[in-house]
């Protein structure tokens, strides 16, 4: 079956559930694995060019060497941000989009659709 892999990186039950909602009205049976942590992430490496969703509460300092981690392991990946505060002006080059928990649900709809309607569908065996 050929769809769009997709990791999510939170802490909150909540917030995963609400984004497996907003994922599902874009891709139907969307492929979606969840970590609460980045270490659990990092240990279940699976192949693939994924869409990852990070908590960016969870990006430990310094943060530059997390994400070139990420880089490293996933050359092809989308990082999107997902946060409440700004996110600093260096680290924003390493994220595709970056999702305000306080954006509306027309801002939210409006990126995950540009995120998903140009990532190809690939096949995950």
């Amino acid at each position: 079956m050929s769809t769009v892999k997709t990791i999510l990186c939170f802490r909150s039950h909540l917030l995963r559930k609400g984004l497996v909602q907003y994922i599902s009205s874009i891709v139907p049976n969307p492929d979606v694995k969840y970590y609460q942590d980045l270490e659990t992430f990092h240990k279940n490496k699976s192949p693939g060019s994924p869409i990852i969703f990070l908590e960016y509460r969870l990006i430990p300092d310094p943060c530059v060497f997390c994400l070139d981690k990420i880089k490293r392991a996933y050359p092809d990946c989308r990082i999107i941000a997902i946060s409440d505060t700004k996110i600093p002006d260096d680290l924003i080059p390493y994220f595709e989009v970056i999702i305000n928990l306080n954006d509306t649900d027309e801002g939210i709809s409006g990126k995950l659709n540009k995120i998903y309607n140009t990532v190809e569908s690939v096949n995950y065996s």
